[in-house]
């Protein structure tokens, strides 16, 4: 049976992102607990899955409850769910084949020929990246919004890149600047392509 995301840990400078408007206590988008955990030294993400058969084997009761904490959380970025996660690996076709059969789910291909796997309403995306010394590993992550423009005047254009199209028609996609100290890349989608 199918897995579907459950939580996503963001270790990053938290400072940072809350200084964007993303909740210190974390957020549930579309039942996905997104939660921020201070690190300085080697930004990163991880992710839990829930089988679908059931509890997966990291829940525990802290989990819960950072899950429950994060319903009332402000989320001035007005975040509405998480579009998708982007795995950098320098073999694109033996990570896409080991994500789906350890996740149970099938690989998609969209209209561009990109292939995909999806864990519920999230797409894991792969981002070819040709340095041996590499490993793979998850490595952004993109946000669904209602509007960027909202945003992106907000936060102004050192900290959010103008919109451009997305590869999905009919999208569109802004990418967190550097500058912004994120930790690990990060964009916003919306429909308004």
């Amino acid at each position: 049976m199918a897995s579907v995301l459950d939580r996503i840990t963001l270790h990053v400078p938290v400072a940072e992102w809350t200084r964007i408007g993303f909740p210190a206590t974390g957020l549930s988008l579309d039942g996905v607990s997104v939660t921020l955990v201070e690190s300085h030294e080697v930004s990163r993400i991880t992710a839990g899955i829930l089988n679908m058969n059931g509890v997966s084997g990291t829940e525990n009761i802290q989990s819960v409850v950072e899950r429950s904490s994060c319903l009332t959380a402000e989320n001035l970025l007005q975040l509405e769910t998480v579009d998708h996660l982007m795995v950098r690996t320098r073999k694109v076709d033996s990570t896409l084949h080991g994500l789906s059969k350890a996740f149970g789910t099938e690989i998609s291909t969209d209209a561009n020929g990109e292939r995909s796997v999806w864990l519920g309403t999230v797409r894991v995306d792969m981002v070819p990246f040709p340095d041996l010394s590499v490993p793979s590993e998850l490595w952004g992550i993109a946000f669904r919004v209602a509007d960027i423009d909202t945003i992106g005047g907000r936060l102004g254009g050192d900290v959010l890149g103008a919109p451009k199209p997305a590869r999905q028609e009919g999208q569109r996609v802004a990418v967190f600047r550097s500058g912004a100290g994120l930790g690990v890349p990060t964009a916003l989608m919306d429909r308004r392509g």
